[in-house]
């Protein structure tokens, strides 16, 4: 499926997906949880993840810390 980021963006969340550890998970999956979680739009929370923002939320979420 392709979700409409950049590839810088796309190799931002993929990259830190690797170094959390989480792209097992799928980074689709990653960038999804993180939005609904945070009930923004998947695309904003690519972006943020892709930032550098908002990993060790994704980090509690994966560990059945609260995710929707």
């Amino acid at each position: 499926m392709r979700m409409g980021f950049s590839s810088i963006e796309a190799t931002g969340i993929v990259d830190n997906c690797v170094k959390k550890g989480l792209l097992g998970k799928g980074a689709g999956h990653v960038v999804i949880k993180l939005a609904k979680n945070r009930d923004i739009d998947y695309l904003t929370a690519g972006k943020l993840l892709a930032e550098g923002e908002g990993w060790d939320e994704v980090e509690t979420l994966f560990q059945g810390g609260g995710a929707r």
